[in-house]
């Protein structure tokens, strides 16, 4: 396995199952038996356009984001896949700090881009003439310690990094899924969440190994997907609990499995009620994920089975470790702790990241002897669940994406009303947690929430952007001045919260 490149894995399916759909989107599909030629086309290109091997790609999902992933593996060439909801100035900090020399964009997003000198190729009839006419690219030489993508995850110090993944990444965390029955041969799996979003674009390669088709669209709707269920073959779905929480809504209480047979879930905690509701509206296996983007993925897998006993302890964990996965729970004092006492999660396998891009401090302070430092805090209980006690520091997950509070405050800082300010992460019923700002003003200013908000609206994707602004005297600190979040959350509470 660790001599093994991605696009090992998309020849064989190629000769297994040449006639099976592997890309699908509402407008198009393209079989395996094609999928090489026209991944080999792209990346030559792509190569054109970009001679150091590096692009973005900013778009809604469809298919031809995912072939972008395979024409890299085949070009030896780096994507820098971009969410579709970030702003133009979020969009133009990554294209700055990935040092890309090319991006494809939708037809959703073209209109936003920030200015750029950089060749820009835009999804539709143009960009496919382009492809057609391309000759085929099959680097030589290329490794499978080679990046393939490069996603960004936002770092506490307020800046976005980008985690660097590879071939032999994505290989061991596509063999890892097989194992795990994530992907099962001959599933039609729907993937409504970002390809962007490492959960959604490592399905592009696990279910290539198994031999399954990877159906996108745009954007989630909850009636769509029940309809898709129902009458569309959809066998397997990836899905945050936001959405999963729509989709039940949506079912009314009646049976909505149709031709469901597993539900992924993961990227934010979801609530019992929730798990329970889950088990009533659909008669199929559940499967939780955790990980991280500097895992490629999943490291560890809460099965089907452990689903079983709503009441069992073990159903409000992460999980235990995935196959070709080692997980550790780290003391202070660097010694592994006993069962049930606290710690940091450190991980291991061949899906963790080469490092960051161009932070080797960050890099080195994250990877230790092959282990990654998660800075999440949880502990082992005695059956080997690992139980997730808090979060990496300060940050909070809104539907399903990573939000972190320094990003936000490194923004609100620049308004020039504002001396100082805080957020932290607030309990909601629809996204699970939404960013709450509270604000200092300048001695002798003014500034309403409604111009903090138009303010927030120019620089954060709307996921990041503070659901309220609180105007307060001063921010409570520490007897050692440091910022004390616990009690701002507490201040911030609603009444009787």
């Amino acid at each position: 396995m660790g001599t093994v490149l991605l696009t090992d894995l998309l020849e064989r399916a190629a000769r297994l199952w040449p006639r099976m759909v592997a890309l699908e989107d509402p407008v198009g599909a393209i079989t395996y038996g094609a999928l090489p030629e026209r991944a080999r086309r792209t990346a030559g290109l792509l190569r054109a356009l970009a001679p150091g091997g590096r692009f973005a790609v900013w778009s809604a999902n469809r298919r031809e984001v995912a072939e972008l992933y395979w024409a890299a593996a085949y070009g030896g060439l780096t994507c820098v896949p971009i969410n579709p909801r970030l702003t133009a100035r979020e969009v133009d900090g990554i294209l700055r700090d990935s040092a890309v020399e090319a991006i494809v964009v939708g037809d959703d997003t073209a209109g936003g881009l920030p200015p750029t000198d950089l060749p820009v190729l835009v999804f539709g009839e143009d960009y496919e003439a382009r492809v057609a006419r391309a000759p085929e690219l099959e680097a030589p030489g290329r490794s499978p310690d080679d990046d393939v993508l490069q996603i960004y995850t936002s770092g506490t110090t307020g800046t976005p990094k980008g985690a660097r993944l590879s071939h032999a990444n994505f290989v061991a965390l596509a063999w890892s899924a097989a194992v795990e029955r994530v992907a099962v041969h001959g599933d039609r799996y729907l993937v409504p969440i970002p390809l962007g979003h490492v959960s959604g674009g490592n399905r592009v390669f696990s279910c290539c190994l198994v031999g399954a088709t990877v159906e996108t669209v745009p954007r989630f709707a909850a009636d769509e997907t029940l309809r898709r269920f129902a009458d569309g073959g959809v066998t397997a779905l990836i899905a945050v609990p936001t959405m999963l929480q729509a989709l039940v809504d949506a079912a009314g209480g009646r049976d909505a499995t149709g031709t469901l047979r597993r539900i992924g879930y993961g990227a934010a905690p979801i609530s019992h009620p929730l798990l329970v509701a889950l088990r009533e509206t659909f008669s199929c296996e559940l499967q939780q994920g955790y990980g991280l983007s500097e895992t490629s993925g999943h490291a560890t897998i809460l099965l089907p089975e452990d689903h079983l006993d709503p009441a069992a302890p073990r159903l409000r964990s992460a999980g235990r470790p995935a196959a070709g996965m080692r997980v550790r729970v780290v003391g202070d004092d660097g010694a592994e702790c006993a069962p049930g006492a606290p710690g940091e999660v450190w991980l291991r396998g061949g899906n963790v990241m080469n490092g960051y891009w161009r932070r080797p401090e960050e890099t080195a302070a994250a990877l230790v002897d092959g282990w990654l430092r998660t800075g999440d805090i949880g502990l082992v209980d005695d059956d080997g669940y690992l139980h997730l006690v808090d979060r990496r520091t300060d940050m909070l997950i809104s539907g399903g994406f990573n939000v972190y509070p320094r990003e936000i405050e490194v923004q609100l800082h620049e308004h020039p009303a504002i001396a100082d300010c805080a957020v932290v992460g607030m309990p909601d019923a629809r996204w699970g947690e939404v960013p709450v700002a509270a604000i200092v003003l300048r001695a002798g200013a003014t500034a309403s929430a409604e111009e903090l908000a138009a303010f927030c609206r120019e620089r954060l994707a709307g996921y990041k952007r503070p659901a309220r602004f609180a105007l307060v005297e001063a921010l409570p600190r520490t007897p050692l001045g440091k910022l004390d979040k616990r009690r701002l959350r507490a201040e911030l509470a609603p009444p009787g919260a």
